[in-house]
């Protein structure tokens, strides 16, 4: 049965180390301080929460069941692992993520030679709940107090 098998010839075993270089150790992202994310994320977070009770407040209550729902889209500046799981955590309904370039600015600087950023765009579908969810992490981050199990990717989003 193993008469016809073709003769398999390796080289000789050597060792080769890789050249040495300068390496590319993983770059940082500059991300503002504390105090400048609460400045510039708050005010968006609050007309969210005001646009969202207006929009509620709209619908007719007569109608049984109805609960009302928004897009929800954030621009991260980073790439962030498993953060569907995480949205789905939350009570939000995952509709996607797609890598996009973003434009630097002095919050996010481009690094080295290059003139856009890599970002990630992350669109949801947002119920009341979700919204109060989001808020309540928003809230727990900014008076510096840990987020729950399973919610601190959003620390890093």
């Amino acid at each position: 049965m193993a008469d016809n098998l073709p003769l398999l010839i390796f080289p000789q075993y050597r060792r080769v180390t890789p050249p040495r270089g300068k390496g590319f150790p993983p770059q940082k992202l500059h991300v503002p301080s504390r105090e400048r994310q609460i400045g510039r994320i708050n005010p968006q977070f609050e007309q969210i929460e005001n646009e969202f009770a207006e929009f509620s407040g709209s619908i007719d209550v007569s109608v049984a069941g109805i609960e009302p729902e928004m897009v929800l889209v954030l621009e991260l500046a980073d790439k962030v692992n498993k953060l569907k799981q995480v949205v789905d955590a939350t009570g939000l309904e995952w509709l996607g993520e797609w890598d996009i370039d973003i434009d630097p600015d002095e919050d996010f600087p481009a690094s080295g030679s290059k003139t856009r950023r890599d970002g990630r765009l992350f669109v949801s579908m947002v119920n009341q709940q979700g919204m109060a969810s989001l808020l309540n992490l928003w809230s727990r981050w900014i008076n510096n107090e840990g987020l729950p199990y399973g919610q601190t990717k959003w620390r890093d989003v």
